[in-house]
């Protein structure tokens, strides 16, 4: 997607300020203690099975900015007491604590620290409060830096309902003077006439309620075109016109929603949830106040898949044009699918029973840790779209002539680049068995293979190895010389772990890395006899000009971005890939010796 990489851009060029960067969990809930997200990338997606700390991670950081506090959703009942925990374990020098957080933030080019702490007060079991910074927490700062003043939008989906649905699933039943009978049909019959006026003449009513207090209704809001058009977008509808109204007229507080299209009126009570949730998010991320932060728990419930894909591109555009910080706990592939691995944090059960939190794990191994099985069948993943046609036509060109079983081979991009392939699969080979990593492959531009190749480790004894010798042969192979760019590892990792971590993709690569034969796609299929007839054929002037600066050009990227100048006199990326779609089938019927190459070096290797 262009517009990530236009966020990254942004975002390393410093253009999302007064930003979260970090948030510590000392002691918070089940989490792990001492858990720690980094937050480098402003959409960060939280995935885990269900009651694994992801809505409590997303209430810790909804306690964050000044004004807010993590009691506000975590707080002692008699039941689900709140007591001092020992974290020792993680903390030597620390024995028992109340829950704490404590976080980094960028405001103006200044990172500020802040440690936020339950405080037992026996008058007020709810009360947090701003401490000294602790060192033995890792934090830096000396003084108490102040708390970061940013507004909140926090949307809890489960609980997300309307006027409606809260009335008619949980509210008590009614008689009132003119209703025919006591139930809640009648009571929203009866109801539904005021709010018919609140919708149609802007009228509001003061509403009795058991307490003695008086509510009204808040006045209807007109959804603005925009928004219309965001929510068409999002649900595949057409909506011409649409009413948002807050009120207390079904007895709790609740919103109602009056669609229109060219042929219908409905109300949220005819409307699907999806329709309601969809347009509430709407309207409350378009209305934030720009640097916002936008905390939603499974906005993908009650979407279907289209739906869930067309609200990340929604929320991932009103982050660029915002400057949004957004955190979304999701169990949705369709959601995560497409954004980059530093968005992707995992929640996972320890033995203990405490939940971990794993970065920079790709969009496919992620889902395998809430039971989502991605791949059935191999898949090999490739730099860009030009590798991936050549892959599929020599392989749809054995599977022809030879009946050769390739038909299960898909091919698929990764836009990261090499080094995103290979910290995938180093994710997969370290952090997942067999069963899950076994049908993914990945196949590089032959300019990243190097003369090293990665080490037998059934011909090297245990004696011999060690955790310098493994290091060096994977920086030999792929090029990358800071292992934390491949593996998640602290200073208190031991050595015993680092070694078999390294071990593992050494094995995994062996057998699921392997590489183009020539330095870039575009060298495999061009061809200057082709380039020549094409041009002769179209009548192209000053052709021997044309053929004699061919001749001087090395770079095969820049060979078909000149050919696209001269046949199309423009050289956009979509002119350049119609000629590399055509020099592929052009190639494809060649006596290239690259064919033969692909097959024997990629495909063979997986049947």
């Amino acid at each position: 997607m262009d517009i990530i990489a236009k966020i990254k851009e942004d975002f390393n060029n410093g253009k999302f300020d007064n930003f979260i960067t970090e948030i510590n969990l000392p002691y918070f809930k089940n989490i792990k203690i001492g858990s720690k997200i980094n937050f480098t990338f402003p959409l960060t997606v939280l995935i885990g099975q269900n009651g694994c700390g992801k809505s409590s991670c997303l209430q810790a950081i909804k306690g964050c900015p000044e004004g807010n506090s993590p009691s506000e959703n975590w707080f002692s009942t008699p039941i689900d007491e709140i007591t001092q925990k020992d974290v020792s374990s993680k903390y030597p020098k620390i024995s028992a604590v109340w829950p704490t957080i404590w976080y980094k933030y960028i405001n103006n080019n200044i990172e500020y620290e802040v440690l936020y702490q339950a405080v037992y007060r026996k008058n007020d079991p709810d009360y947090w409060e701003k401490r000294e910074p602790v060192q033995s927490y890792g934090m830096t700062t000396k003084v108490r830096d102040p708390r970061i003043s940013k507004k909140v939008v926090y949307i809890d989906f489960r609980g997300e309902l309307s006027a409606f649905d809260k009335y008619f699933y949980f509210g008590e039943r009614h008689t009132k003077p003119n209703i025919s009978a006591n139930k809640k049909q009648d009571y929203l019959r009866y109801q539904g006439q005021k709010l018919k006026k609140v919708f149609n003449e802007s009228k509001q009513y003061v509403i009795p309620h058991s307490n003695g207090a008086k509510y009204y209704n808040e006045l209807p809001i007109d959804f603005t075109e925009k928004e219309l058009e965001c929510i068409n977008q999002i649900l595949g509808k057409n909506y011409t016109e649409a009413k948002l109204v807050y009120h207390h007229l079904f007895e709790s507080y609740g919103a109602s929603i009056l669609f229109k299209t060219d042929n219908l009126n409905y109300s949220e009570a005819f409307a699907g949830s999806g329709e309601m949730s969809a347009s509430i998010l709407v309207y409350k991320v378009l209305n934030a106040s720009e640097g916002s932060l936008i905390l939603l728990d499974e906005p993908e419930v009650s979407l279907h898949p289209l739906a869930q894909e067309k609200l990340r591109d929604f929320l991932l555009s009103q982050i660029l044009e915002k400057r949004l910080q957004v955190v979304v706990s999701t169990h949705s592939p369709s959601f995560v699918n497409g954004l980059p691995k530093e968005s992707i944090k995992v929640f996972r059960e320890e033995i203990s029973g405490a939940f971990e939190v794993l970065a920079n794990v790709s969009y496919q191994a992620a889902f395998k840790v809430v039971g989502f099985s991605l791949l059935s069948t191999p898949v090999i993943f490739v730099e860009d779209n030009l590798a991936k046609n050549i892959i599929i036509a020599v392989r749809d060109k054995y599977k022809e002539e030879e009946s050769i079983n390739y038909e299960n081979i898909s091919i698929r991009t990764n836009f990261g680049g090499a080094d995103n392939l290979y910290q995938d699969a180093a994710s997969l080979a370290t952090r997942f068995d067999e069963s899950v990593n076994k049908n993914y492959y990945f196949a590089l531009d032959g300019d990243k293979e190097t003369e090293t190749k990665f080490l037998n480790l059934n011909t090297i004894s245990d004696s011999e190895i060690s955790l310098s010798l493994l290091e060096d042969n994977i920086k030999n192979v792929t090029g990358i010389s800071k292992m934390s760019k491949l593996f998640v590892n602290d200073s208190n990792t031991p050595n015993h772990i680092l070694i078999e971590q390294r071990k593992a993709f050494i094995n995994y690569g062996k057998n699921h890395l392997s590489y183009l034969p020539a330095s870039k796609p575009e060298e495999i299929i061009w061809s200057d006899e082709y380039c020549k007839n094409k041009l002769e054929a179209l009548e192209i002037s000053k052709l021997q000009q044309h053929l004699e600066k061919f001749s001087t050009i090395n770079n095969y990227k820049e060979k078909f971005r000149y050919l696209a100048q001269i046949i199309y006199e423009d050289d956009s990326s979509k002119n350049i890939e119609c000629l590399e779609k055509e020099f592929v089938r052009k190639w494809i019927k060649s006596n290239s010796p690259y064919i033969s190459q692909i097959k024997v070096n990629i495909l063979d290797k997986i049947i």
